[in-house]
């Protein structure tokens, strides 16, 4: 954290690892700051981004985005130089960032605005209230919970 450098062997998009100090890619940090700027225009979500960056022959690295990409790239605070480094918190690194904080913090807010809620259309009177017994949620076929119907309950 005192070297203020990435502590991680996967390096986003639009930056390289040269001798162990991260570096803008020229190409991909464009491509990025492209990326944001359609975003910011409000007329673009994940898929059409997709979209119009595959029918102008860019690609994430060599393969066409996909909204996954997309979507990373938009939420990773390293773009403007802050790297989240686990139990050490976050910090500024000593590289040259891809775009500025404001620009950053105004596409948080239009992803949060567009973040909708699913709303359950049935009244789930026992959620909240029983919970799985081996951890918190089923999450998989693997949990030893039995399931039960809401009348046997």
């Amino acid at each position: 954290k005192q070297q203020r450098q990435y502590l991680s062997s996967a390096v986003p998009y639009g930056y390289r690892l040269v001798n162990g100090k991260i570096q803008q890619e020229a190409h991909e940090a464009k491509v990025v700051s492209r990326i944001f700027q359609l975003y910011l225009t409000k007329k673009y979500g994940y898929k059409k981004l997709c979209q119009r960056l595959t029918q102008q022959k860019i690609f994430f690295r060599e393969r066409p985005f996909q909204p996954y990409h997309i979507y990373s790239i938009l939420k990773n605070p390293l773009y403007y130089g802050e790297i989240k480094g686990g139990s050490l918190g976050k910090y500024l690194g000593s590289f040259e960032p891809i775009l500025s904080k404001a620009t950053f913090l105004q596409v948080q807010e239009i992803r949060q605005s567009r973040c909708t809620a699913k709303k359950d259309t049935y009244p789930y009177l026992l959620r909240q209230k029983i919970k799985c017994p081996h951890y918190y949620h089923c999450t998989d076929r693997s949990c030893q919970g039995i399931f039960l119907r809401a009348e046997r309950v």
